[in-house]
């Protein structure tokens, strides 16, 4: 029997592989012999991507994966293939922007058809087994692909031809396009324009970080002394300190807002949110001066370094969204969010009674709640509205809050907490770095530099070797390649520690970083650097990363470390290579400046370096 009729996943490092080992669909990694088998058996491949924090794959896998009828639906037909997306990036942003090309959406679960020979021919993301939700069920989805895989096959394959050339199209650099006058004022003055001025940010429903935005304000406010771009970033940056993103119990943020309002989060956790925010909120302080910031920081620093460092240095991945819920909800069905929120008959359990109703009032904590008969926390009330409230000074009023976090700590310590995936991704890391940089420069705190030369030498000890960067690390294990973003964002953490320190330690390693970008990602003959290196061999098309997304542009990184190195490194044609890269982004970014925030900051980081000369 062939391997391909087994389910291949039990062998796999990835927490999230691992999930999916004991389904019934004979799932398969991205590797060759899968691909060989579809070849071979000429069948399609179905590709799942996803990642072990995300809600609505845990739904899809219980609803589907898990069902014996559709896994025989997909063994019998499919090559089904389980992809990581954050050990596979690379797959997961090709066929993701063909999600986003062909349906004007993406997501995760990301449900992917292929050929054998990796052309998409069908897309989408969540399926329900049954029809709900306006969607088709995954029941009904496979039997329509394969009565047309199996009856009108010409049609699928120059569907699959169609679509992987408007894939190559997207991200092959424009030609003959106008000379662009894109630059920070443009992302600075567009942000303005767009962001919510009642409730912060920039979306009418889901409200995300967009960090990237909040540092262009920032700088664009010392470059240019327009007060209404610090404005516009320090709103985003109050409604996120004081809605729902925000762990006011624990630290830390969640990966975004669901509502306008910023009430409720999706409530996975990422350590790329948390270093992004971490920085954000540090140069928002050094801007502002407003003690909120720097508490901000201080808690999710201290909720990084508890609950997702590894011992030896790194820092963790992802916090699961679900978890089993307390004992005291009387229900044992894993849910979403139920680490998080509480009910006042829960705050009456842990608190005694006055300091309770302080709590209850602050943070707006009723019987109805506002997520399933529960409270996500909110700012609800001032400290100056509790004093009058309770007739107490301000000072009593932060004393009863201060005892009162460290008491709901100890009894949130005592539920089921959610899955941590302990991968250490080395572009996540890279941004850590960074952060940890910032924050020690800004707050004058050496703590945080130790921190991030811990993070330093972790990379260097684990994830480095002979020159060239690994993606990720779990169990002593290296995982696959490194993508673009691996090298930059190390790249420029490392150079941000090695200005901070004016320790050299860690310089060859930033040559060689930088040198392997030239090397491996950079294309001589179109002046564009690529998101994966020429070497690679196992995709379709070969992706960029220029507009930020969950995390900063890969491409806008390169330019910021690039310009910051040309201080403190040797590397030859630094400058035709930037000159190069701006030309084949510039076209694009000034049709979508706020996607491109981070390039603006690149193309203004030598003015940056002399605002902020010390962290970058």
């Amino acid at each position: 029997m062939s391997s391909v009729n087994n389910n291949r996943l039990q062998s796999e490092v990835s927490p999230y592989l691992q999930q999916h080992a004991d389904n019934p669909v004979c799932w398969q990694p991205w590797d060759k012999e899968a691909r060989k088998a579809a070849k071979r058996e000429d069948k399609p491949i179905f590709l799942s991507v996803g990642y072990s924090a995300c809600h609505w794959c845990h739904v899809m896998e219980e609803e589907s994966f898990s069902d014996p009828d559709i896994a025989n639906r997909l063994n019998k037909s499919f090559i089904p293939i389980k992809v990581d997306r954050e050990e596979h990036p690379a797959v997961d942003r090709v066929y993701q922007q063909l999600c986003q090309l062909v349906t004007g959406h993406g997501g995760w679960p990301l449900s992917i058809w292929l050929t054998p020979e990796l052309k998409p021919f069908a897309v989408g993301t969540y399926y329900p087994p049954e029809e709900r939700y306006g969607r088709q069920s995954f029941r009904s989805r496979l039997d329509d692909l394969v009565t047309e895989w199996e009856t009108n096959r010409t049609e699928v394959d120059a569907r699959a031809d169609q679509w992987t050339t408007a894939l190559e199209q997207h991200f092959q650099p424009s030609n003959n396009v106008a000379p662009s006058t894109f630059n920070l004022k443009t992302v600075a003055t567009t942000a303005v324009s767009r962001a919510d001025d009642e409730y912060g940010g920039w979306g009418n429903r889901t409200k995300f970080p967009h960090t990237g935005r909040i540092e262009a304000l920032l700088l664009a406010t010392e470059m240019f002394g327009e007060e209404v771009y610090r404005d516009t970033a320090t709103r985003a940056l109050e409604a996120m300190a004081t809605g729902g993103l925000y762990d006011h119990v624990g630290g830390g943020f969640h990966r975004y807002a669901t509502d306008r309002e910023w009430t409720v989060p999706h409530f996975e956790k990422m350590l790329y949110d948390n270093a992004e925010l971490l920085r954000v909120y540090a140069l928002a302080y050094a801007s502002t001066e407003n003690r909120q910031y720097e508490t901000v920081v201080r808690e999710t620093a201290d909720f990084l370094y508890e609950h997702m460092r590894h011992p030896d240095g790194g820092y963790y991945g992802t916090i699961d969204a679900q978890s089993d819920p307390p004992s005291t909800r009387g229900s044992y069905t894993e849910s979403e969010g139920a680490y998080y929120t509480w009910t006042p008959d829960e705050i009456d359990r842990v608190l005694e009674p006055e300091r309770g109703e302080i709590v209850k009032n602050r943070y707006g904590i009723t019987p109805e709640g506002n997520f399933n008969n529960t409270t996500v926390l909110t700012i609800s009330a001032t400290i100056e509205e509790l004093a009058d409230q309770f007739s107490l000074s301000t000072a009593a009023i932060n004393e009863h809050l201060t005892q009162a976090k460290t008491e709901l700590q100890r009894a949130r310590g005592q539920r089921p907490a959610p899955h941590t995936d302990k991968k250490v991704i080395t572009a996540w890391n890279g941004l850590m770095i960074h952060s940890l940089v910032t924050a020690a420069v800004i707050f004058d705190d050496d703590e945080y530099m130790t921190q991030a030369e811990q993070v330093l030498s972790f990379i260097q000890s684990n994830l480095y070797d002979n020159g060239q960067l690994s993606r990720g690390y779990l169990d002593k294990t290296r995982m696959d390649t490194a993508a673009l973003s691996d090298y930059a964002m190390t790249g420029l953490g490392t150079l941000a520690y090695t200005r901070a320190t004016n320790d050299d330690t860690y310089v060859p390693m930033l040559h060689a970083i930088i040198q392997d970008i030239f090397d491996q990602f950079w294309d001589k003959q179109d002046g564009q650097i690529y998101y994966t290196s020429a070497r690679r061999n196992d995709l379709i098309v070969r992706p960029v990363d220029h507009t930020d997304q969950s995390l900063p542009s890969s491409t806008g990184t390169v330019l910021r470390l690039l310009t910051g190195a040309k201080r403190t490194t040797s590397i030859e044609y630094e400058s035709k290579i930037i000159d190069q890269m701006l030309s084949t982004v510039r076209p694009q970014a000034s049709n979508q400046p706020l996607l491109h925030a981070t390039i603006a900051i690149g193309i203004s980081q030598d003015r940056y370096n002399q605002l902020f000369d010390g962290y970058l």
